[in-house]
Parts: C-alpha cells; sequence; structure tokens
C-alpha cells in the first residue's frame, strides 16, 4: 500500500517543489510570451483584413462614416445591443483604424455606441428582474455613459 500512502501525502517530491523566485520567473515568461501572441496576433489579423478587402469596400465604410457622426453611434450602439459587448464594437474596428481604412475621429462615434449599447443592454437584464436596485444601477449607467458622451462628444 505504499503508492496509497504517497497519494494522500501532504509531501511534495523535491523536484516539484517550488520556490519564490522561480514562481515569478515562471509568471514573468509566461505575460510575455502572451504579450508577444497577442501583439502578433493584431498584426496578422490586421495583414488578412487588409489583403482580404477590396479599395471598393474601403471607400464604402468610409463614406458610411463620414455621413453623420450620430449615425455611427446608432451603428455602434445597435452592433453592441446583436452582440451584447461593446468589446466585439472596438474589437471590429481597431484593424481598421490600424490599417487606415478609418480614422480615429470615426472610431470615437462607434466606441461610444457600443458603450450606451452595452448600457442598454444592462438596462434590458434589469428590467428582467424585480429588483428595484437593480434597475436603479442600470440607469444609473445609462445615464453616465449618456452625460460622458455629452461632455466628451461635442462637435464644433
Amino acid at each position: 500500500y505504499p503508492l496509497c500512502a504517497l497519494a494522500v501525502s501532504d509531501e511534495r517530491p523535491v523536484s516539484t517543489q517550488s520556490t519564490w523566485v522561480s514562481d515569478i520567473l515562471v509568471a514573468v515568461i509566461v505575460l510575455v510570451f502572451s504579450i508577444f501572441v497577442l501583439v502578433a496576433s493584431l498584426l496578422l489579423l490586421v495583414k488578412i483584413i487588409a489583403k482580404s478587402m477590396k479599395k471598393s469596400a474601403k471607400r464604402w465604410i468610409r463614406r458610411a462614416l463620414d455621413l453623420n457622426a450620430y449615425l455611427s453611434m446608432i451603428i455602434g450602439t445597435s452592433i453592441s445591443l446583436v452582440t451584447q459587448s461593446s468589446s466585439s464594437v472596438t474589437a471590429t474596428v481597431v484593424p481598421f483604424v490600424a490599417m487606415k481604412t478609418i480614422t480615429l475621429e470615426q472610431m470615437f462615434p462607434l466606441t461610444i455606441g457600443g458603450n450606451i449599447g452595452t448600457t442598454l443592454t444592462t438596462l434590458l437584464a434589469a428590467l428582467g428582474t424585480e429588483d428595484v436596485n437593480a434597475l436603479k444601477i442600470a440607469f444609473c449607467h445609462l445615464l453616465f455613459n449618456l452625460s460622458g458622451m455629452v461632455v466628451w462628444y461635442t462637435r464644433a
């Protein structure tokens, strides 16, 4: 029964015991590797989208976003409501900015719309509960983002 005694023992073999320094070293290595993979993936994504996108599609996207900034906010809100995530709006638009298909000024209303769409999703979820506090917090979230839009997005 030596295997059973080893299985319930609290002692670890010397070879698998870790020290504080080796834990930090492993964490740093994993962090650096993760950042490298993230940056490489984003660059590869931009390269693939740039190659697959035709010039007519680029012109169509530019024209659609140049029409009206408030229309761009509605588009961002709609995408966020459908996907229930403002991150999906931002993650979709960032490669277009990196490819210089759209400018940061065109991206900003889409991002604001995505944030407002997320708060509307939260409001819908709060309406589904019977908790009044959840509804209050959802309204606070919505009003916070709307007031941020008014403060930070004023066009001259």
